[in-house]
């Protein structure tokens, strides 16, 4: 899912620097929650990360039209 205009490479980056305040208005957490939450193990972002280039790589896909 993307959050912004910004072409995500890290789900991590947008949520703690490019749009921390809507990643709060959506979840209730703050960044301080979130980082605390990925150190305990609550979200992987390993697997963030790889959802993220998996979606990135489908839509690049669907992009690239033949005229």
């Amino acid at each position: 899912m993307y959050l912004t205009d910004f072409r995500e490479r890290s789900l991590r980056d947008v949520i703690t620097q490019l749009e921390p305040g809507l990643f709060k208005k959506v979840t209730g957490l703050s960044v301080k929650d979130f980082e605390i939450l990925v150190s305990l193990g609550v979200f992987n972002s390993s697997l963030m990360n790889d959802a993220v280039y998996k979606f990135k790589r489908y839509e690049d896909a669907s992009l690239e039209y033949i005229a």
